[in-house]
């Protein structure tokens, strides 16, 4: 096997320095690396081990909820909105300190 060219290295410490490269199926079954962006990858996303490993981390950082848990925290926010609100408008209604309305 030759050695890669100056082409051939630039591509691969190129692909070195990505996040993530995109491969598509050719009609064997093979996997073919293309060039495309991650964005525009219509294939596969190909990543290391320490980019799965950042990825699962922070997958755990948020917590799934149920369909319920999401309702009781939107009542929550809307109920402490509504508080604020009232507790506002009774403060404009309620003379201040110096008897002005």
């Amino acid at each position: 096997m030759a050695p890669p060219t100056g082409a051939q290295r630039r591509r691969m410490r190129r692909r070195k320095s990505e996040m993530a490269v995109c491969a598509v199926q050719n009609p064997d079954g093979q996997l073919l690396l293309t060039t495309m962006q991650p964005e525009a990858c219509a294939g596969y996303l190909l990543i290391t081990p320490s980019e799965y490993q950042k990825f699962s981390s922070m997958s755990g950082f948020f917590y799934p909820l149920t369909a319920e848990q999401g309702a009781l925290i939107s009542f929550a926010i809307v109920g402490v909105w509504v508080s604020a609100f009232c507790i506002k408008s009774l403060m404009n209604v309620l003379p201040n300190s110096t008897g002005e309305m």
